[in-house]
């Protein structure tokens, strides 16, 4: 059984929008990700920022925007003070996994979406419970106050959008 302080949506995303986020990753991350512990990560603000495009009907960053105000409505349903510090797209390309951690903190709430689960491996580790990823779900915990991780990829590649909330006290 779930801690009170971690929450499971099904179906949060549908499954055609994780599929453009994955194809967003493969095709973005060249030319404006980083390396980093060997994840492939985009950052949303920075994204926003710099694909912004206000001529078009609706541009790429409409839909970095859509899912973060989805994703602060839905932390502000148990933390009416919550917002978010910074959103990541990360792949992880096995073998690759997580050691068993706190966030920083000032991280009161973090939350991974999962865009695919076509891997070997890679459930997210919560509280001592092992979650699967299944594309479209997304997890939702105190990152500060409980011990996750993600246990190693060992084939394919994990696709996630990992966000971290801040309090406004």
């Amino acid at each position: 059984m779930m801690s009170p302080e971690v929450h499971y949506y099904q179906d949060y995303m549908h499954h055609l929008r994780c599929e453009w986020f994955v194809s967003f990753h493969k095709v973005f991350h060249p030319l404006y990700g980083i390396e980093f512990s060997d994840r492939k990560i985009l950052n949303f603000t920075y994204l926003t920022d710099l694909l912004y495009n206000d001529r078009e009907n609706k541009n790429v960053t409409d839909y970095l925007k859509q899912i973060t105000a989805k994703m602060t409505c839905t932390v502000r349903q148990h933390d009416p003070t919550a917002y978010i510090n910074y959103t990541h797209l990360t792949g992880w390309d096995a073998p690759v996994h997580q050691p068993l951690h706190t966030d920083f903190d000032e991280h009161a709430w973090t939350s991974v979406l999962y865009l695919n689960d076509n891997f070997t491996g890679g459930s997210t580790i919560v509280g001592g419970e092992y979650i699967k990823p299944k594309a479209g779900d997304m997890i939702l915990f105190r990152g500060k106050d409980i011990i996750h991780g993600v246990e190693e990829v060992t084939s394919g590649s994990r696709y996630t959008i990992t966000t971290w909330y801040k309090n406004d006290y």
